[in-house]
């Protein structure tokens, strides 16, 4: 018997709270944010994937709210970077959604393990931090998923 999985990576365009201002667009209201979370609901579910990278993640709450009907909440991953919190982050970050077991606790990556001159600049960090995580496909195999926006 053959075995899959599906392995999915989706932008969620900007999703944030209701009313929560993103860049200088104006907030959403609570009508849209609920057209936008029943979008992300139905849409999870045709993907029907196991593992889902998600970019552009403003709210971890919003990110619940449109994943919880596919994924419970210890399966939805958001981390922030270290010294940032949910009310000081200024821009979006990425997540993971999965059914696997995750092996090991998710890394968020924001600094490069040294500096890169690219087109005459020096860049030491991800502008927008990527995640990482390892997850156990079948019994003895072991990957590794990096979400990068």
């Amino acid at each position: 018997m053959t075995q899959t999985r599906r392995i999915a990576t989706f932008n969620l365009g900007n999703l944030a709270r209701a009313g929560a201002p993103v860049y200088e667009t104006v907030p959403r209201t609570r009508a849209e944010y609920d057209q936008k979370t029943k979008f992300l609901q139905d849409l999870f579910a045709r993907m029907d994937a196991d593992i889902v990278g998600v970019q552009e993640v403003f709210h971890y709450e919003s990110l619940l709210d449109s994943a919880q009907a596919m994924y419970t909440s210890e399966q939805i991953f958001a981390p922030l970077p270290e010294g940032v919190t949910e009310e000081s982050a200024r821009s979006p970050r990425v997540g993971i959604l999965s059914r696997l077991p995750i092996a090991g606790k998710p890394k968020v990556h924001r600094r490069f393990a040294r500096p890169h001159g690219v087109l005459g600049l020096e860049l030491s960090e991800f502008r927008r931090p990527v995640l990482e995580a390892r997850f156990e496909l079948w019994e003895g195999l072991v990957v590794t998923v990096f979400v990068a926006h």
